[in-house]
């Protein structure tokens, strides 16, 4: 997969022991219903409020584990951009 190459790439280049894990895009439903293990869900999305990663660093001094959700080429729906259960 083109961005797992990334990852690695990016990773040999920093000197980063670990390698972000990519994963195969997926169906909407099932990302939401999943039980990710991670301390941050972040959705970004083209529309998406002034608040920058580097304030949310600040807020959180320490993470270990960070999910970020990248929109599809049409973008995130309103449907999309509301919290779920």
């Amino acid at each position: 997969m083109r961005w797992k190459k990334i990852a690695l790439s990016a990773a040999k280049q920093l000197g980063r022991a670990e390698i972000p894990e990519i994963q195969m895009p997926g169906e909407y439903g099932d990302l939401i219903r999943r039980p990710w293990p991670y301390e941050l869900k972040l959705l970004f999305w083209e529309g998406a409020s002034t608040r920058s990663i580097k304030k949310l660093r600040e807020e959180r001094k320490h993470l270990d584990s960070i999910l970020l959700v990248i929109d599809p080429e049409g973008g995130f729906t309103p449907y999309h951009r509301t919290p779920r259960a």
